[in-house]
């Protein structure tokens, strides 16, 4: 996979660089969701129906890349996304049990 270059829209590059640049465009991805969660986190007493909010767009957005990953790459990674999904299902859930909305 790294030995043979291929043209691609105006850069010469392997079907590993390839890999390797999704593997860390999903590697960003996860620590943006991990920010946004920390950050969410620490306002949920102010703010609670924005978080609740951004919880439900994040969830969602988790599950559809879980789907991605099944269909598309391994089980393990699409089920660390998945916990990922349910774990921000059980925090929305926490969240509006608490009466604060």
């Amino acid at each position: 996979m790294t030995g043979h270059k291929f043209p691609f829209m105006g850069s010469i590059r392997s079907l590993a660089d390839y890999y390797d640049g999704f593997s860390w465009a999903t590697s960003i991805g996860l620590m943006f969701f991990a920010a946004i969660l920390w950050l969410a986190a620490s306002a949920v007493k102010e703010t609670a129906k924005l978080v609740v909010k951004f919880l439900v767009a994040t969830a969602i957005c988790l599950f559809a890349w879980s789907i991605d990953e099944f269909i598309f790459f391994f089980p393990f990674a699409a089920c660390n996304t998945l916990l990922a999904s349910i774990l921000t299902l059980v925090a929305i859930v926490q969240i509006k049990s608490h009466k604060t909305i």
